[in-house]
């Protein structure tokens, strides 16, 4: 997410029609300074309470820092900038961050557990009381 997160939330309601969806994704931070620790406490700490972030490297040499949020953030940045939040879901809860890594990178899996894996992945991805487990939240909002 953008340095300005309401500047970009409120470009979409500029841009946007009455009544248009808005469908944003954003890191979360809980996962993603957890996912971290291994590497540094500071660093995870860091991460989770938003005083540094991982940068997005472009072909071109430019860096673009990476900031996350929480669900609540999230649903507070789009409703002051004028937009209702009908949902948001979590996304990518098992692969890769709580899955073994023999397992997290396997070339191959099979049918059935693939289908175990996504009938998981399925179930939690829109209960609110899993969201802080989420790599990633999809809010979708529609324009006030």
């Amino acid at each position: 997410m953008f340095a300005d997160k309401d500047a970009v939330i409120r470009e979409f309601h500029r841009v946007l029609k009455h009544g248009s969806l808005m469908i944003v994704s954003v890191p979360n931070r809980y996962v993603m300074s957890l996912v971290r620790l291994n590497e540094s406490p500071d660093v995870a700490l860091d991460l989770l309470e938003d005083r540094t972030h991982n940068t997005l490297e472009s072909h071109g040499g430019t860096s673009v820092p990476i900031h996350r949020a929480t669900p609540d953030q999230l649903r507070e940045i789009c409703t002051r900038n004028g937009f209702a939040v009908e949902k948001i879901v979590g996304k990518l809860f098992t692969m890769p961050v709580f899955l073994k890594e023999e397992i997290s990178h396997s070339r191959s899996y099979s049918q059935e557990f693939f289908e175990k894996i996504l009938k998981i992945e399925t179930a939690l991805s829109e209960r609110q009381d899993a969201l802080g487990l989420a790599q990633t939240f999809q809010v979708v909002a529609r324009k006030k």
